[in-house]
């Protein structure tokens, strides 16, 4: 990261702050479990079961949950990186997560990183859908645009009031930024995310969430790929897991940051949401999944032990 902050073993910038050093403390010890939980190899073109995984009986007790509590209700894919998405009822779950997931980003030809809500809120008033391998954007005004258009890049740029581009994902990942002072946009820091898609961290392609963990939150808050009736999902991790067809090794919870906080259309700004989840839930809301075997996921299908 810039200006010599500290990362995470994945690339997500901790707080070196002293007034939050009991909170560094927790989040390293953490760290340093989910090292054990998200170690794997490469077997082909799939993911080999990992020797790390914990098999203490703390962990085994944490995972005695009933998986048939865990249903999936609605599947969600963002085809441009923090611009609102769309609801599928099947999807195709490669490698890289949810096909179409997070193809898509806009550039900031500046500054060289790819926009994210917590810099440019104002992404979450756009929407985006697939039509075929192109993405088409409907903007805040209600004009539409997207890859296939010739000038999309000017409209886009016109919007947001910056020079910007529509890329697709490649090999190479973004450059992201957050906040360390969520509570003001201060104190911000950056690091390289993966290849292949636009994700923030390689440790995670695919998020799943139940309904009882986000409590009256909107869904839309937290952006997940995969919303489960049902609860417990956050005793799954470290283990492997069957959804439809795929396979999923469940690598860590997922930290949450000032997107959570963003206003959205009929959302307003409100910085309670994360305050509460770092007070109570360790700065954690969903759990993230490596795929280890392809395959497709659909609404209804029940969460079983791989």
């Amino acid at each position: 990261a810039r200006q010599g902050i500290a990362t995470t073993h994945e690339g997500f910038p901790s707080r070196p702050r002293l007034h939050d050093a009991l909170a560094v403390l927790h989040r390293s010890a953490r760290a340093d479990v989910r090292r054990t939980w998200f170690t794997v190899t490469r077997c082909g073109s799939s993911l080999a079961r990992c020797p790390l995984v914990p098999t203490c009986g703390a962990m085994k007790s944490c995972n005695t949950l009933s998986m048939s509590d865990l249903r999936v209700s609605e599947i969600w894919r963002y085809p441009i990186k923090s611009v609102g998405g769309e609801r599928v009822s099947v999807a195709t779950v490669t490698e890289l997560g949810v096909l179409g997931d997070r193809c898509w980003g806009i550039f900031d030809m500046d500054t060289g990183t790819v926009l994210t809500a917590r810099r440019t809120p104002e992404l979450l008033f756009a929407s985006a859908v697939l039509t075929g391998a192109d993405v088409a954007i409907t903007l805040p005004d209600g004009s539409e645009t997207g890859s296939a258009d010739d000038t999309c890049d000017q409209q886009l740029s016109a919007w947001l009031g910056r020079p910007v581009e529509l890329r697709a994902a490649g090999e190479e990942g973004g450059t992201y930024e957050v906040p360390l002072d969520f509570e003001n946009d201060e104190n911000w820091v950056s690091w390289q995310g993966p290849g292949g898609a636009w994700h923030d961290s390689k440790a995670s392609r695919v998020s799943l969430v139940s309904r009882d963990t986000m409590r009256d939150w909107d869904q839309r808050r937290f952006r997940a790929n995969v919303l489960l009736d049902g609860s417990g999902e956050d005793g799954l991790v470290g283990t492997h897991v069957s959804l439809g067809t795929t396979e999923l090794a469940v690598t860590k919870p997922i930290d949450r940051c000032v997107i959570v906080t963003r206003p959205q259309p009929g959302l307003d700004r409100d910085l309670d949401v994360l305050r509460t989840i770092n007070a109570e839930r360790a700065t954690t809301l969903s759990i993230g999944a490596l795929v280890v075997t392809e395959g497709t996921i659909s609404q209804g299908d029940v969460i079983t032990s791989a």
